[in-house]
């Protein structure tokens, strides 16, 4: 199950997992599920029957976590009636952890599920989706060109097709709160309602946690956003005053993100993946999960957010530690 703003052919093109699975524990990949415009569930390459493994493409990547879980009960009855399988294990990464937990909890006694691994999946929400509430800070009159900024470096700088500031599913990923009231960062009830709702005991629970060093993540970062901003073409092509208005966006943004840090208790500046921290990725540090047996963490150093499914020995391991 992909993450925010993905496909599912993600794990192919990008990650290359079906050619892993195959060679280390001879798991074969059966293709790529979605939905079609009239709802009917479509897989890529047709003939499916017989596969053991496969990636969904759910139909909004930016959509309401909930709404989307909805649509991976459908890909599990699909899987499991063309596999003849009683149980199958979801793998989520980021968002698609969230996901896969949202879907457990709304089938407590018909989930069919095995395991369900989680990889850099923010269970207690992300800094980084605050900025819409960022965006209620700013005058009026910056508000918009603010927002644009943002839109604009997450799809043309960091190629999120489709994204936008105030998408429900950044929403959802908001750290939680327990009320709707907060004057701060208002609304954020969706993970904390989650969070505490009982999770099915029959099934195994896998976190992997990924962190990098936050100087090298910076570091890394400017440098690619400075080659990016020099290789792209822009409407005014004033590539100077642009450069500017972007590095005054992000700056402002990771002002007030800082400043929120002690009413907000947001865990940005700690140890982090750099988009979610290390406590948000650890299924461990949720009420439900406190009890060590119920939940198998992995946990890897050096690994940026959006790099942590190209590592596949610790995916292979979690997914075939008992596998025959």
């Amino acid at each position: 199950i992909h993450g925010l703003g993905s496909q599912g052919n993600v794990w192919v093109d990008k990650y290359g997992l079906p050619a892993k699975l195959q060679q280390e524990l001879n798991l074969e990949f059966g293709g790529i599920l979605s939905l079609t415009d009239k709802n009917r569930i479509t897989v890529s390459p047709i003939d499916a029957s017989g596969y053991d493994v496969f990636a969904v493409s759910l139909s909004d990547p930016y959509g309401s976590i909930p709404v989307l879980a909805g649509e991976l009960e459908r890909f599990v009855k699909y899987v499991r009636k063309i596999t003849r399988a009683k149980r199958v294990t979801l793998v989520g990464f980021s968002m698609g952890g969230v996901v896969a937990r949202q879907y457990v909890v709304d089938h407590p006694r018909n989930h069919h599920v095995h395991r369900l691994i989680t990889i850099a999946s923010p269970h207690q929400g992300s800094g980084l989706a605050l900025i819409g509430d960022i965006l209620a800070w700013a005058p009026d009159n910056l508000e918009d060109d603010i927002a644009k900024g943002i839109n604009w470096v997450a799809k043309d700088v960091i190629n999120l097709e489709g994204f936008e500031v105030t998408s429900a599913a950044i929403s959802d990923l908001r750290p939680p709160r327990s009320h709707s009231n907060d004057a701060l960062f208002p609304g954020e009830t969706y993970l904390y309602q989650l969070n505490n709702k009982p999770h099915p005991l029959d099934i195994e629970y896998v976190c992997v946690i990924v962190r990098v060093g936050l100087q090298s993540l910076i570091d890394d970062a400017m440098e690619e956003m400075v080659k990016k901003l020099y290789n792209l073409e822009y409407d005014d092509g004033n590539k100077t005053v642009l450069a500017v208005k972007i590095t005054t966006i992000l700056s402002g943004t990771l002002s007030k993100l800082i400043s929120a840090l002690p009413q907000g208790k947001i865990d940005l500046l700690g140890s982090t993946d750099g988009v979610v921290s290390s406590t948000s990725q650890d299924l461990r540090q949720l009420p439900f999960f406190q009890n060590p047996e119920i939940v198998t963490a992995y946990e890897i150093e050096g690994i940026p957010h959006l790099e942590a499914c190209v590592e596949h020995e610790f995916m292979i391991e979690a997914l075939g530690f008992d596998h025959p």
